[in-house]
C-alpha cells in the first residue's frame, strides 16, 4: 500500500510542477512577448513555439519602409522578454512566385557577397535583376549581423533577413544563425 501513496505522491508533484511550468510560460513568456510584438504597427500575426534548441518566433510583417529598422525592433523586443534564453526570430511576408523566382536568382550575388563581402557588387548586380522585374520595391541593407533584403511588386513583397558569419568555420559548425 505506501508504494502506491509513493507513485501518487510522485505523480502529483510531476503535474503541480508541469503545471507551475505551463503557467510560467503562458504568464511570464509568452502572452507578453506576443503582446509587446504585436504592438508594433508593422507586426500582422505571431506565432511562437519551443523546443530543444529555444524559441521559434515567427512574425509576419505588413509592408514596412525599411525592413532593418523593423527587424531590429523585433529582435530587441524579443531578447527582452526571452531573458537570455536561446531563440531565433523569422519574419514572413506577401511573396508571389514572381518574387521567389527573382529571389532565387539573387541568391547567387547574395552569397558571394557574404563570402567575399564585396556588397557593392551584389548590390549593383541585385539592382540590375530588380530593374529588369520591374520591381516596385528594391532595398538592401546590411549591419555587423545581418544582410536585408527587400522586394516588392505590386500588393505582394518578399522580405529576407540572412545571417553574416563572421567567421565561416563557426557557420559550417554551427549551422546558421541560431541565438
Amino acid at each position: 500500500m505506501r508504494w502506491q501513496i509513493a507513485v501518487a505522491s510522485l505523480l502529483a508533484g510531476l503535474a503541480v510542477l508541469f503545471g507551475v511550468y505551463f503557467i510560467y510560460r503562458q504568464v511570464g513568456l509568452e502572452r507578453p512577448l506576443v503582446k509587446a510584438l504585436k504592438a508594433d504597427p508593422a507586426v500582422q500575426e505571431v506565432k511562437v513555439s519551443d523546443d530543444n534548441r529555444g524559441h521559434h518566433i515567427e512574425v509576419a510583417l505588413g509592408p514596412v519602409d525599411d525592413l532593418q529598422q523593423a527587424y531590429d525592433r523585433l529582435d530587441r523586443i524579443a531578447e527582452r522578454f526571452t531573458r537570455g534564453e536561446p531563440y531565433d526570430l523569422k519574419v514572413t511576408d506577401r511573396r508571389n512566385a514572381i518574387l521567389e523566382d527573382t529571389y532565387y536568382r539573387m541568391q547567387f550575388l547574395l552569397q558571394e557577397a557574404l563570402a567575399r563581402g564585396d556588397f557593392e557588387a551584389m548590390y549593383t548586380g541585385l539592382e540590375q535583376q530588380a530593374a529588369q522585374r520591374n520591381l516596385d520595391v528594391f532595398k538592401v541593407y546590411v549591419d555587423e549581423g545581418h544582410l536585408y533584403l527587400q522586394i516588392g511588386k505590386g500588393a505582394n513583397y518578399l522580405y529576407a533577413v540572412i545571417p553574416r558569419n563572421v567567421d565561416p568555420t563557426a557557420a559550417a559548425i554551427s549551422g546558421g544563425a541560431g541565438r
